[in-house]
């Protein structure tokens, strides 16, 4: 697992320094380029992936010799902030450097708020764990580490380019699942939780499958009682230790469902 957190360290590195820009395919990283596909900034016309720091996870990592109680899988980092322009990051060195510096409060408070607190206070109220905790207990980890303005067919075309589902088994599931084998809770232990409806899981899904990567489905939709929110539960045949559950809600496409549907939702997987 540590590998993968060194991985995405020279990811970012090679984005600094420039390795990745213009029509170059990222043959030092295994992806094909994002700029195969129109992701582009109305304003200056230039790719708007390239212009902000990329994300490939936010959080915990072993290093900082924390708890781990929970890990997430995003879509992808949505827009970027102006401090995490290529031109106003404050570059020390490697990713891992950034996300425990301080040096992008406004993100981790994101992580913070929008991915652990909903699943840290749902195992809280459940109690399998209890506090204090931080964004260092939780793992959020992108399926496409770069910055996009909106959802839409454009995450599909990057998904299926070249070989960039490979990457993404390899990159994404693989490191979700590595990180999910240290979760202290046994509630989580060995899960991962999937921020995608059924839609998109499902072209995820496929494209796993176009390139050797199978899977199933072991939960059919099944849908909270007290409160919006939805889960489904899957198992990849290549990871067969692990479990990862879809959780979303018709009315929080950026968000988790509220906390009523978590709490149901995580004592009912």
């Amino acid at each position: 697992m540590i590998r993968l957190f060194v991985y995405w360290n020279g990811f970012v590195d090679r984005w600094y320094n420039g390795v990745m820009k213009s029509q170059m395919l990222m043959q030092h990283c295994e992806w094909s380029d994002p700029d195969a596909i129109p992701l582009y900034n109305d304003n200056i016309g230039l790719p708007y992936s390239y212009d902000f720091l990329p994300e490939p996870w936010w959080g915990w990592n072993p290093a900082r010799k924390e708890f781990l109680h929970s890990v997430v899988i995003n879509f992808n980092p949505g827009s970027g902030d102006i401090i995490q322009h290529r031109n106003c990051i404050a570059y020390s060195g490697s990713y891992s450097d950034i996300v425990n510096g301080g040096i992008l409060p406004a993100t981790e408070k994101w992580h913070y708020s929008k991915r652990a607190i909903p699943v840290l206070r749902a195992l809280e109220s459940l109690n399998y764990i209890s506090g204090p905790y931080s964004i260092w207990n939780h793992l959020s980890i992108e399926v496409l580490p770069w910055h996009t303005k909106t959802a839409n067919a454009n995450y599909r075309k990057y998904i299926t380019h070249g070989s960039n589902a490979i990457q993404i088994f390899e990159k994404v599931f693989k490191f979700a699942a590595l990180a999910s084998s240290h979760i202290e809770n046994t509630k989580l232990k060995d899960k991962v939780i999937v921020k995608m409806n059924e839609s998109n899981i499902a072209f995820v899904l496929k494209a796993l499958a176009n390139v050797g990567y199978t899977s199933k489905i072991t939960v059919p939709v099944t849908s909270c009682p007290v409160e919006d929110g939805k889960f489904l539960e899957f198992m990849i045949d290549q990871l067969p230790h692990t479990k990862f559950i879809c959780i979303w809600g018709s009315k929080s496409r950026n968000n988790f469902p509220g906390k009523r549907a978590m709490e149901w939702i995580l004592s009912n997987i």
